[in-house]
């Protein structure tokens, strides 16, 4: 295989960037050292699979004729995103023929998932909220769906998942659903944005639009899907001499709380919420919908191991002060070794320590 830029390995420069020069060298030596064992060492052994996710939109109900195509909209950049990940499909809400009632229809679809797949569900909401100062709600066709009743359906859930609650008064659904394993997307951080809220729209069309790869990895990830919308969502405001009535929040640490857009400086985020348990943002831009090619070569138990060790090494970059050299060298170097492992298997056995200077 020819290392190219469009091919680039997924030991991923983007998370280079934000730990370091050191690892920056690190990763790059381990690429360039044996790039062309990667892919085949890969797929001889693990099976493809051939879905990169399965996606549920929920489609409310308008209310009035000018929401019709708003809606309309980004539900067809939500097909187009699926056509291209691939992912399986599920439109919701839309009533045809002898179709049940949208709440009946989604929560007998909960019913039916696969609740341990390894494919993750994103599940979309597109439409309005209201929130009467206890319980907030997703207006639908018939019945409205309540919080309550999207986390009972959720229970047992053991799939990676992840929401975006595309409406007004969207954000008190986030603490009840938050939790491991889940990245919720609300487009209000409270109940009482209760104006039509434009944030799933522009989010829907962030999938599918270059200008959101702020990383220039060609793909968005979650988080720059978010970012971009909630950019495009406050540049509408601005332009139209609006005050800002809706203010999106993401949570991917399961912490129940959820942090803005701005409070991102480019893909970092340079505070988090009080009594937090860790930052947000990480684990959603290693969620990709649309990956690249050679992302999409990776099955999702590589992915999933690799996206660990990641984690891992930025949770080591952020104790370094507290460790010594020696002591940040050492766990440094098996986080590495458990990269080279996934991609280069044959690499591993001939090893030698890193030195003080930071040399073998």
């Amino acid at each position: 295989m020819e290392y190219t830029k469009n091919t680039r390995p997924c030991l991923k420069l983007k998370l280079a960037k934000s730990i370091g020069n050191t690892v920056r060298v690190l990763l790059a030596l381990l690429t360039v050292n044996a790039i062309s064992l990667a892919v085949p060492a890969l797929t001889e052994e693990l099976t493809q699979i051939n879905y990169e996710a399965e996606i549920i939109a929920v489609v409310g109900a308008p209310g009035e004729e000018k929401f019709i195509q708003p809606f309309s909209d980004a539900l067809n950049q939500l097909e187009i995103a699926a056509k291209n990940s691939p992912a399986i499909f599920h439109e919701i809400g839309n009533k045809k023929g002898n179709a049940p009632p949208p709440k009946k229809e989604l929560l007998q679809k909960l019913s039916k998932l696969n609740v341990s797949s390894e494919i993750p569900v994103w599940l979309i909401f597109i439409g309005h909220g209201t929130f009467d100062g206890i319980d907030a709600k997703f207006n639908l066709h018939g019945p409205d769906l309540e919080s309550k009743e999207l986390v009972s359906a959720l229970e047992g859930f053991k799939r990676d998942l992840i929401i975006v609650l595309g409406f007004s008064s969207s954000a008190p659904f986030l603490p009840a659903l938050s939790g491991p394993g889940r990245t919720i997307v609300t487009s209000t951080r409270s109940g009482y944005e209760s104006n039509y809220s434009r944030f799933v729209s522009y989010f829907c069309r962030a999938l599918n639009d270059t200008k959101a790869d702020f990383d220039k990895d060609n793909q968005v990830s979650l988080l720059e899907s978010f970012l971009y919308a909630s950019k495009s969502t406050s540049n509408f405001y601005d332009e139209n001499n609006r005050l800002v009535s809706e203010h999106a929040l993401i949570d991917d640490t399961g912490d129940k709380k959820g942090t803005p857009a701005d409070w991102f400086t480019g893909l970092l985020p340079q505070k988090s919420p009080k009594n937090a348990i860790d930052i947000d943002g990480f684990k959603a831009h290693q969620i990709i919908l649309v990956p690249d090619e050679f992302e999409r070569s990776l099955p999702f138990t590589i992915r999933k191991k690799r996206n660990q060790l990641e984690s891992d090494l930025k949770d080591l970059r952020n104790k370094k002060s507290s460790l010594s050299k020696k002591e940040y060298q050492a766990q440094l170097e098996v986080i590495l070794t458990g990269l080279a492992s996934l991609y280069f298997p044959d690499t591993g056995s001939n090893k030698q320590p890193i030195s003080e200077s930071g040399e073998r």
